[in-house]
């Protein structure tokens, strides 16, 4: 499987409007499905308080929801 995001769209300071598009293969890699989805995504800002979390998270950006639906 491989996916394309399409857009990116911010709705207020913490949220974004991303739609992409999953493409399903065979071992072959011909294309056998293909399906188009958009979610919305509510992020949030923590900066790292230790070395710990620096390295798994340097800039602090975190999801707090993320809700997404098939196209049609």
């Amino acid at each position: 499987m491989s996916i394309e995001v399409n857009n990116v769209v911010a709705l207020s300071g913490q949220s974004y409007q991303i739609d992409w598009t999953e493409y399903e293969r065979d071992r072959q890699g011909k294309q056998l499905a293909t399906r188009r989805f958009r979610g919305i995504a509510t992020v949030t800002l923590t900066p790292p308080q230790d070395e710990a979390i620096i390295r798994l998270n340097p800039i602090g950006l975190y999801i707090r929801d993320f809700d997404w639906t098939a196209q049609l």
